[in-house]
């Protein structure tokens, strides 16, 4: 009797933990693949961050270094004039462009063109912070496979040091990928022309780099909030250049 209870006792411990083995998650459900890919690159995604903030600031510094110290040509003098005398602009008015150049013009030191001028190069180097992370998160997702990345209890996890040897392809060809792009992009003579120079243009490459990372993350992780602010930038910039359209109507069908 005693040698069947303990067997009992022994196949009641295996099956707990055959169920246990089987059990599915809290959710009940297996994590979906946005999940799974936040979780998997959790990290490497904080340090993408980091080397694109890095390179944005190398990207100021440059259109610092190539500011127009004076007043350009085109519409240029005009918006100079409406940063030093809070003024209106020619229409529709430019009234998000006219506040900056209106702060820049009253906290900076130097020339008043060259304050005014400096907004152009502040906003460019912005939008190729969220230039370079919607490539990096774009082609994180692109290469990302659910499979791959299990670990053998079948969960999603973070990359540990087991899995560095994907880390050079995965994740730093993502980064080499975006600093590329983001290079091309804001070191092309035509942006990096209107970039140091008060003109309207750098203000609209801002918020369509703005908007291009906040559809990507609202498709890698369907939050509402990434919509609901992806509305407010498209007012903003339609504010600023009706040719912002041309990106909107695409998304929004």
């Amino acid at each position: 009797n005693h040698s069947v209870d303990q067997s009992g006792k022994k196949s009641t411990s295996a099956n707990s933990k055959t169920d246990n083995k089987t059990k599915p998650s809290r959710s009940g459900a297996q994590p979906s693949f946005r999940e799974q890919f936040e979780n998997y690159y959790e990290d490497e995604i904080r340090w993408g961050c980091i080397i694109g903030y890095f390179f944005s600031i190398f990207i100021l510094l440059v259109y610092t270094r190539t500011l127009y110290p004076s007043v350009p040509g085109g519409d240029s003098g005009e918006l100079i004039v409406v940063g030093c005398t809070a003024g209106i602009a020619h229409p529709p008015g430019y009234p998000l462009f006219s506040m900056l150049a209106i702060l820049f013009h009253a906290v900076l030191p130097g020339s008043p063109a060259w304050r005014v001028n400096m907004v152009s190069a502040v906003l460019a180097s912005i939008g190729a912070f969220f230039h370079f992370l919607t490539i990096m998160r774009w082609d994180l997702w692109l290469s990302f496979d659910p499979v791959a990345a299990r670990s053998p209890a079948g969960r999603i996890q973070r990359l540990t040091n087991r899995h560095r040897r994907r880390w050079p392809w995965a994740w730093g060809e993502s980064v080499l990928a975006a600093m590329v792009g983001t290079g091309l992009l804001s070191f092309c003579p035509l942006v990096w022309g209107y970039s140091i120079q008060a003109e309207v243009f750098a203000m609209n490459n801002f918020f369509v780099s703005l908007l291009l990372y906040l559809t990507v993350m609202w498709h890698q992780t369907r939050r509402a909030r990434w919509a609901y602010l992806g509305c407010l930038c498209a007012g903003l910039g339609l504010s600023n250049q009706h040719t912002l359209v041309f990106y909107l109507l695409p998304v929004a069908v």
